[in-house]
């Protein structure tokens, strides 16, 4: 199918640039190129990651809408000052976690849970809820809070980074939903949290995938007992200052790996794997998403390789395990000295 449109000249000029400095031989190539990135990342919403290594990076431009509400103190909000008896479930167990049709043991988190943050500040708003609750909480009485704080969160975060002009790389905002932007809030619910799946009753969300919290028969929803250790733990953007450049302390960090080397299967497998393949001097994206799919021939296109390794890289950075760089429009990653320390 053909379609005609009317480039504005300025535009074509600046295409033409890229093109001298580039791989693309034409710049039919580019646009179709540009029009696959954008859909991806409008349908994938991972757009910190690399989907489409040879394309040009067109960034989303952020809401100029205004909160309704006075700012808010989120340090004050979310402090782990004064916290009375916390109560914790047990591990969601192997049952509670395994898809049908699936092998739990060589499974990875899913890749829309790009990275660790929006997590913990997902555990943290649970322990405050526990806390104020006398440890009572509704799970659908949590979702919604948790949606409505993390939203603002993110829209405070969003609008330093704009302040401040950080790079795609250096926004602290990424994954976290935005109020205001419905698709990004549903998101954030669906693959941050925690519930229940209704035609298989398995565990979904990432608070449950790694373990950080648990639902009982009455629809209550608590941590588990890494839960709380994790959500205690001083964060350098909620307890500190949101302009911080860091989402994690290095005692997240650790943590964290610690307990996913010996609890969370889908999230040891995919940072094994990924690290000994960029270990083995496959450091480019077609090479990575190559070999993952080599090693997992169940997943069937290559829109699910991708989306895996998207994910999965996002936090594998986010935790300080990989470092990328850049030589133009084409990234390679590296394993840090802090991987191989701790892995």
């Amino acid at each position: 199918m053909k379609y005609f449109i009317d480039l504005p000249g300025h535009l074509v000029q600046e295409i033409r640039k890229v093109l001298e400095k580039s791989d693309y031989t034409t710049i039919n190539e580019f646009i179709l190129t540009a029009l696959e990135n954008q859909i991806a990342m409008e349908d994938s919403e991972i757009t910190e990651e690399d989907l489409f290594t040879s394309t040009v990076r067109i960034p989303k431009k952020v809401s100029k809408q205004k909160v309704n509400n006075k700012l808010i103190d989120f340090k004050d909000l979310l402090s782990v000052s004064n916290l009375s008896d916390i109560e914790f479930y047990e591990y969601p167990d192997k049952s509670d976690l395994q898809y049908p049709d699936t092998d739990y043991e060589k499974s990875w988190l899913w890749g829309q849970i790009n990275r660790i943050f929006p997590v913990k500040l997902a555990a943290r708003i649970l322990l405050k809820m526990q806390n104020e609750k006398n440890n009572s909480v509704r799970l659908e009485e949590f979702i919604n809070y948790s949606c409505e704080i993390a939203s603002k969160f993110g829209y405070e975060l969003s609008r330093i980074n704009n302040e401040l002009k950080r790079s795609r790389d250096e926004k602290t905002d990424i994954a976290l939903p935005v109020e205001g932007k419905s698709k990004s809030i549903e998101r954030y619910k669906n693959h941050f949290l925690i519930y229940r799946r209704k035609n298989d009753r398995i565990l979904d969300g990432a608070l449950a995938r790694m373990k950080f919290a648990n639902i009982n028969e009455d629809g209550f929803v608590r941590l588990t007992e890494e839960g709380i250790k994790f959500a205690k733990m001083f964060n350098p953007l909620i307890d500190e200052d949101l302009s911080n450049p860091k989402t994690l302390s290095e005692e997240e960090k650790k943590s964290y790996l610690k307990f996913a080397k010996n609890n969370v299967l889908e999230e040891r497998n995919p940072i094994n794997i990924i690290t000994k393949i960029i270990s083995e001097g496959k450091q480019t994206l077609p090479e990575i998403d190559d070999a993952i799919t080599k090693i997992k021939p169940e997943w069937k296109t290559q829109a699910v390789v991708v989306t895996q390794r998207a994910g999965s890289l996002g936090r594998m950075y986010e935790l300080g395990l990989v470092y990328k760089t850049k030589d133009g429009l084409h990234v390679s990653y590296h394993i840090t000295n802090f991987s191989k320390e701790i892995l």
